[in-house]
């Protein structure tokens, strides 16, 4: 997610120059051909840039490592600095406690962020300045749309639109795999599937219902309605919410809640 973060931000239109902390070497090659600048540390970063413009820095680790990150923060990076963490499951009051004194703000992007086409949760603490919020939001549209929410309902964001792309990805899998069975090709199948939700998307985002959208297009007894029966008379809508209410639970789990 990080690099996807950061091949979105270098490709889209802004003023920000954009500096990467990768400890890895396989990592910093991806991040370096995107055109950020890199570094191996926070103390390499501040031998050679001045941080004291620094608008914001986006946390994107594993959970498990921010709290380390906030301990080189200390003496390295100045605290009004506004921290967006985009880490799932670190809370609020996490972030507060590893990063005392520095602007919070928790985000979920999802991995369309690489395409500018993110769907991207964000929550943040109490009393945070204007000024804060408006960089949050700069920086995170840069990447797609923006929503904010209440932090109780981040885990029901990470279930919808952080797992969301691998839930299309799994359907449009079983489509083409479905189409290879019934006697077409692989090609032909995957043209036609992935055209198909680019169309479909597309619709979605430019009319206001999305029932009415299927409506238009499930006729009364034509073969649409057909297989959207097959669906209601097997629960779809029961499995999807199961599903939904799995990731819910898991992403709980992680969060050491």
């Amino acid at each position: 997610m990080g690099q996807a973060f950061t091949r979105g931000i270098i490709s889209s239109e802004n003023e920000h120059s954009c500096f990467v902390i990768e400890r890895e070497t396989v990592n910093q090659n991806i991040c370096s051909e995107s055109g950020a600048q890199v570094f191996g540390s926070i103390s390499d970063l501040v031998n050679e840039v001045s941080v004291d413009d620094f608008d914001a820095c986006v946390i994107a680790v594993k959970p498990n490592d921010v709290a380390t990150v906030g301990e080189e923060f200390v003496g390295n990076i100045p605290d009004h600095s506004l921290v967006i963490s985009i880490a799932a499951g670190v809370t609020i009051g996490s972030l507060q406690s590893y990063f005392v004194g520095f602007p919070v703000v928790r985000a979920m992007p999802n991995l369309a962020a690489s395409q500018l086409l993110s769907a991207t949760a964000m929550c943040v603490a109490d009393g945070l300045q204007e000024k804060d919020l408006f960089i949050a939001n700069s920086i995170l549209e840069m990447l797609g749309t923006v929503v904010l929410v209440q932090e109780d309902q981040m885990d029901l964001v990470t279930a919808i639109s952080g797992s969301g792309p691998a839930y299309f990805f799994f359907l449009a899998e079983l489509l083409i795999q479905s189409a290879q069975e019934r006697g077409m090709n692989a090609e032909t199948a995957h043209q036609l599937v992935n055209q198909t939700f680019i169309g479909a998307a597309t619709m979605s985002n430019e009319n206001g219902s999305i029932t009415a959208l299927r409506e238009k297009v499930t006729s009364p007894g034509g073969t649409t309605q057909a297989a959207i029966t097959v669906f209601e008379e097997n629960n779809l809508a029961e499995l999807i919410g199961k599903a939904l209410d799995t990731a819910v639970s898991r992403s709980i789990e992680l969060s050491g809640k």
